[in-house]
């Protein structure tokens, strides 16, 4: 077989079209979750949540909230967080804990008078 110059020619080479895929857009991932009202810490441990699902459960008289989760592998998640105690009471001004303005002038007073110089032993001999 002879060779061919048509055949081998780099002049003929055709490559093929490159294709690129577009990348799939992911759609965000949403969750539901259900709220519901308790008695007891108790009762929410027991209560069923399916499987992916997030509950919240506010207790009927304000003192804890708590989160209960179950995954898709069946894992079950469960947290109780108490409520913030009450704030302590605002500080009573006592006006006793401050000086008055004729004190806080005496004072001041003090600091600034010339001091009287004290005679040392030396030089009283």
């Amino acid at each position: 077989m002879a060779w061919n110059p048509q055949i081998y020619n780099p002049m003929n080479y055709q490559p093929y079209p490159m294709q690129y895929q577009q990348p799939v857009m992911q759609q965000p991932t949403s969750r539901t979750v259900e709220v519901v009202q308790v008695d007891t810490e108790e009762e929410a441990a027991k209560w069923q949540v399916q499987m992916g699902a997030t509950l919240m459960m506010f207790a009927r008289n304000d003192s804890f909230i708590a989160m209960k989760s179950v995954g898709v592998n069946g894992q079950e998640e469960f947290a109780v967080y108490d409520k913030r105690p009450p704030a302590p009471p605002a500080p009573v001004f006592d006006p006793t804990a401050y000086v008055t303005k004729e004190e806080l002038e005496s004072r001041l007073a003090s600091f600034s008078a010339p001091k009287k110089a004290v005679a040392r032993k030396e030089d009283a001999e």
